[in-house]
């Protein structure tokens, strides 16, 4: 007999690896939209699509237009960003230059290349985010392929949206 607890383990434990072998990734761009600095920025209470450079270690919590996505750490030297709908994010500090262009104190904007994302259309999931972090997914949400290979990370759909040419 399978209990309830059983059954809510496995969704809160997804396999993301097997969830992602069955849909269909495709390459889609972001859009090139410009992130401004802010001095001394903090997480929570930075306007839309800003950024800011960590000067402590801190917790970040990511809130999308749906609720709770996850939360991450900012080391000294992250960089957290404010998207397009307020939610915070970290980019580590070494994969900064990969994912946008543009030096930090100036305007910058995502790097074009394109990324691997797949809609999700199955039940709502929680997994380990790259960061070690759990992360939810639900349908309508996208799942991109880490550009670093690391894992999988959600973008939930209105966000998505604002940040990402049509897929």
């Amino acid at each position: 007999m399978i209990k309830l607890k059983d059954i809510l383990k496995e969704i809160v434990n997804a396999d993301i690896n097997q969830i992602a072998s069955t849909l269909q990734f495709k390459p889609v761009t972001k859009k090139k939209l410009v992130y401004k600095y802010v001095e001394n920025g903090k997480p929570g209470n930075m306007s839309p699509m800003t950024y800011t450079q960590s000067t402590v270690q801190q917790p970040v919590g990511t809130d999308t237009t749906d609720g709770k996505e996850t939360q991450n750490t900012a080391e000294v030297g992250d960089i957290i960003f404010s998207g397009a709908t307020g939610e915070n994010y970290v980019i580590k500090a070494n994969k900064l230059p990969k994912l946008y262009n543009g030096t930090v104190g100036g305007d910058i904007y995502p790097e074009q290349s394109p990324r691997q994302v797949a809609l999700y259309s199955g039940e709502p999931v929680t997994f380990k985010a790259p960061w070690g972090e759990d992360m939810i997914i639900k349908p309508g949400d996208y799942l991109v392929k880490d550009p670093a290979n690391t894992g999988y990370y959600r973008i939930a759909k209105v966000e998505f949206e604002k940040t990402y040419n049509p897929l």
